[in-house]
């Protein structure tokens, strides 16, 4: 399968695309990073900042069809949002 992990720099992003990966799977990271913290542990890397419009773009940069996405991406830059 070719799975998209969003968050694949972070925590738990970074252990489940290794799991993924460790299993045969094609695992395509997404981080606002330019390079993955972990090269080794993704096939692909997309760079991308899910708050803007970038977002439109990601699949045609994933390069392959995408069977499934993981989404554990959190934007830690800021306090939580009171409303």
């Amino acid at each position: 399968m070719n799975i998209l992990v969003t968050g694949s720099n972070g925590f738990i992003g970074s252990h489940v695309a290794k799991y993924l990966k460790n299993r045969g799977h094609y695992v395509i990271g997404l981080g606002r990073k330019i390079k993955p913290a972990n090269p080794e542990i993704v096939d692909a890397y997309i760079s991308c900042d899910l708050g803007s419009e970038e977002v439109s773009f990601i699949p045609p940069k994933a390069g392959v069809r995408l069977d499934a996405v993981i989404h554990l991406a959190a934007d830690m830059r800021k306090e939580p949002h009171c409303v």
